[in-house]
């Protein structure tokens, strides 16, 4: 089941949206600490089991492990849609736990990217600020998303349907919208999974780049090592609901915490040959 969550920004937040200067006044980070969250506190498909992760700000984590080893949920349970049993989740330093998702300042796009089809990309950018009516007028809001789609590229696409787009300029929208929001932290959920790969390869550079240049704290959910290894800053690696290792890519390669690991960061390095190879 996809969850949408769309952020209701504020005025400040709006004012400040274009900001991307190093030197914040808040310290924008993720946190989960001992979560417990699933179907039961046993080793149940995909549950969290004294899971505990901090992502720094700024920072772009990605969170890899396999199939069931709870990458769904920890997102789930940080964007506020899954209540943990045990454990808590900080925001800046704040205690969200049992914060409504509409108020965590958290924005999400999930694999299908959730795009409003019957919109333009100028229309999606306008969705939640319309929701919120901040600013009131048209022209306001059109100043507001004017700044992200020059930064997204997007400013000739300004009119185009979702459908008339390409992957990774859908890519794009969904991540300036998100921008739009106003949000602290980003959460993506294998935004790249349903493209081909020659697709994804050139989606991922083009996707890394974007998410360095608009330095929001980032929390990147992906199946794949390769991926993890280009676009994160740091990887954490989950395994039956607990996160196993956290460290780069290197690190993770250099002085792997298990064979899951170690068989993670092997694939990728078979990958990277096979690829300069051929």
């Amino acid at each position: 089941m996809t969850v949408f969550v769309f952020m209701v920004p504020s005025v400040g937040s709006i004012l400040q949206l274009y900001s991307y200067s190093h030197e914040q006044e808040i310290n924008h980070m993720i946190e989960m600490q001992g979560v417990y969250a699933g179907y039961a506190l046993s080793a149940c498909h995909g549950s969290l089991h004294d899971c505990s992760l901090r992502v720094e700000h700024g920072e772009i984590m990605a969170l890899i492990g396999p199939n069931g080893a709870g990458k769904t949920t920890a997102i789930r349970v940080i964007i506020g849609a899954l209540q943990p049993m045990q454990g808590r989740v900080y925001i800046n330093d704040i205690d969200v736990t049992d914060v409504s998702p509409y108020k965590r300042k958290v924005g999400y796009v999930p694999q299908t990217l959730g795009l409003l089809q019957h919109r333009s990309v100028e229309g999606n950018l306008l969705f939640p600020l319309e929701v919120a009516r901040v600013p009131k007028q048209r022209h306001e809001r059109l100043a507001v998303i004017e700044p992200i789609l020059a930064f997204a590229g997007l400013t000739e696409l300004r009119h185009c349907l979702p459908k008339q787009l390409s992957g990774g300029q859908r890519q794009r929208v969904a991540i300036a919208r998100v921008l739009t929001q106003g949000v602290d932290v980003c959460v993506f959920d294998e935004p790249l999974a349903s493209v081909d790969v020659i697709t994804r390869r050139r989606m991922r550079d083009q996707l890394a780049d974007l998410l360095r240049r608009a330095q929001k704290t980032t929390i990147f959910v992906t199946h794949d090592p390769v991926e993890a290894s280009i676009i994160a800053d740091r990887v954490a690696v989950i395994d039956n609901g607990r996160i196993v290792q956290v460290g780069t890519f290197e690190e993770l390669q250099n002085n792997p915490a298990s064979e899951l690991v170690a068989e993670l960061t092997t694939f990728d390095m078979l990958v990277r040959k096979s690829t300069t190879s051929t």
